[in-house]
């Protein structure tokens, strides 16, 4: 549950623009899923798949890469305001551990994101009622990938917040971000589907946009589940050890 610190948390991002931020991606993403199927729906509907799985595996690949953009500005602006003006310094002189100053930041994220992704599902839901055969009854289908979306992309988003805890230097984050999305690219351009490349947390988030059913994976999802638990308990161990010094 959030906590007096979660609010002071929240309330330092006021001079960062960040929940405008993802908020903006997530309307990108809506108004582009809306704008792609508005123009290339008629040519998707002939393929030879669910139109449900063509609306939602065809629009995803360019949400998901506006994801991962908004989860690097994200996750690389939470902790710069720690470094900025030895800041960090300063919390870790308060009765707080760097654990639950990272929980703290990760829920900020988590919520930041969710907002975004919903404004996602309205452009998703919007199209599935105006332009697929099965109208409001895909919205049930669409909200089941949202969800799907979400988890796969919690993996990114730890570990990017993680890298962010670690460097002082912003540039050095996004530029781990920016790497991790052309790994996740490079994954749907020549993986093949092998699952050997879903360890890498951004492959993981692009994987929707690499297959042509729409429906979860529970393979897939129990890898997402692992990955969390696995970056937990590295985040938790090195934290614990970190010297707040910078």
């Amino acid at each position: 549950m959030p906590d007096s610190c979660f609010f002071i948390e929240w309330r330092k991002l006021k001079r960062t623009h960040l929940a405008f931020i993802m908020l903006l991606s997530g309307i990108l993403g809506g108004l582009y899923a809306y704008a792609f199927f508005a123009t290339q729906g008629k040519k998707i509907l002939r393929l030879p798949v669910d139109p449900i799985d063509g609306l939602l595996t065809q629009t995803y690949g360019m949400i998901a890469l506006l994801n991962v953009l908004s989860i690097t500005v994200a996750a690389s602006l939470l902790f710069y305001i720690e470094y900025n003006s030895f800041g960090i310094k300063r919390m870790m002189t308060l009765p707080i551990s760097a654990q639950k100053l990272f929980c703290n930041k990760a829920l900020i994220l988590l919520l930041l994101f969710l907002a975004a992704l919903l404004f996602e599902f309205l452009g998703l839901a919007v199209s599935g009622i105006l332009f697929l055969p099965q109208k409001w009854e895909s919205i049930g289908s669409i909200a089941t990938f949202s969800c799907y979306v979400f988890l796969l992309s919690v993996p990114s988003m730890l570990f990017m917040l993680f890298m962010s805890a670690l460097s002082k230097n912003i540039w050095v984050t996004v530029g781990i971000g920016v790497a991790g999305l052309f790994s996740g690219l490079g994954y749907g351009a020549a993986g093949n589907g092998n699952p050997a490349f879903l360890i890498d947390p951004f492959a993981l988030l692009f994987y929707p946009a690499t297959v042509t059913k729409s429906t979860p994976n529970s393979a897939v999802i129990a890898l997402a589940v692992a990955d969390v638990v696995i970056l937990l308990a590295i985040i938790q161990n090195v934290l614990k050890r970190k010297e707040w010094d910078q």
